[in-house]
């Protein structure tokens, strides 16, 4: 995987950490080839659906371990710390079926 492709999903990781998510939800179009194996080759694992988008075909999900959620809640660097910040908005979504970052 690539250095750039690291970095992202370790971004996304760190701040679904930071916002108390325990796990991290994505999907993606059966087309969109890179983004499936990026989310594989990241610990992604594939789950049933858990949203009825109409032009998702996958759908991923990996647990958050409790060290990086407890390092992260102490100010210890994450991996993808060195990621610019940017100005895209990333939301929480809770629910009795966990918590996922979802794009807004």
């Amino acid at each position: 995987m690539a250095e750039a492709e690291r970095l992202l999903t370790a971004e996304l990781e760190d701040r679904a950490a930071r916002h108390g998510g325990e796990r991290v939800r994505l999907d993606t179009h059966e087309t969109l080839e890179a983004a499936t194996r990026i989310y594989r080759d990241s610990g992604y694992a594939e789950v049933p659906a858990f949203n009825d988008e109409p032009h998702t075909h996958h759908w991923f999900e990996k647990r958050l371990t409790r060290v990086a959620r407890w390092a992260r809640s102490q100010g210890v660097p994450a991996r993808g710390a060195l990621l610019p910040r940017t100005t895209s908005r990333c939301g929480i979504v809770r629910s009795d079926a966990g918590t996922s970052l979802r794009g807004l």
